[in-house]
């Protein structure tokens, strides 16, 4: 079974690349840091609308940003 969550890489590589902290990242997205922390732990209970800020920020598809894994 296969279970979605979002891709870490992409959005660590893109606060290191800009030196963004998770604050300054969160401002610019327009997101909560409550809804980025979820993110990072894999939770996706939030507006999907948070996902696609987060993706036009990076300048990805969402397919890019929201992976599947197996469980």
């Amino acid at each position: 079974m296969k279970k979605s969550q979002f891709n870490l890489e992409i959005l660590e590589e893109y606060r290191q690349k800009n030196h963004l902290s998770k604050k300054a990242f969160c401002e610019l997205c327009k997101i909560n840091t409550q809804v980025y922390n979820k993110m990072l732990v894999h939770k996706l209970n939030f507006r999907f609308t948070a996902a696609i800020r987060v993706a036009n920020l990076i300048g990805c598809k969402l397919s890019e940003l929201i992976i599947f894994v197996d469980e």
